[in-house]
């Protein structure tokens, strides 16, 4: 009888909760900064405004993603027929297709082991994307070899279910064609 493994993994609730606690801690500081109309010596005044309201802005962004993440979170990793998606950051969608997979790899990394998804043509990969998930990506690549890797810690599951899961649905994929 074979094991019924998952399609969909639900990313991990507590890397949003912190973005959300750090970019509302972040938003209430740089607020309170601009209400007491803080100035420092030899920087002028407009200019401490406008960093500080750069850094409000953007921490509310950050607060609404996260705050929309916990709600309707994005799933980390989903499988389906012809391949896989998967998120880069909070909500950059990749999707890549069976037929790009050539092998995976298992690395350890700083205290955890991950599954690197080796592609055929990562750099065409990489240039569909722009902005964080791009420099993100790129930064795998150079690391690891491949733009795309899985942690067990971030879809809360054990490192060999992760390993299983993926192999069961690559090889259902490969039997298929």
């Amino acid at each position: 009888m074979d094991k019924e493994y998952p399609s969909i993994y639900k990313s991990n609730r507590l890397g949003h909760i912190f973005q959300a606690v750090t970019s509302t801690i972040l938003l209430l500081l740089s607020s309170w900064l601009l209400l007491i109309s803080v100035g420092f010596d030899g920087i002028p005044q407009n200019l401490v405004f406008l960093i500080l309201g750069i850094v409000a802005l953007a921490s509310l962004v950050v607060l609404l993603l996260s705050i929309l993440r916990l709600y309707k979170p994005i799933p980390k990793l989903q499988y389906h027929a012809h391949g896989f998606d998967c998120t880069i950051g909070t909500s950059t969608l990749i999707q890549i297709k069976w037929e790009e997979v050539e092998n995976l790899a298992f690395v350890s990394a700083k205290n955890e082991e991950v599954i690197a998804i080796i592609l055929r043509r990562p750099a065409s990969i990489i240039r569909r994307y722009r902005g964080w998930a791009s420099l993100v990506m790129k930064a795998r690549l150079k690391n690891y070899g491949t733009p795309i890797i899985f942690s067990a810690k971030d879809l809360n599951i054990s490192l060999d279910e992760m390993k299983l899961g993926f192999v069961h649905y690559w090889n259902k994929h490969r039997h298929e064609i």
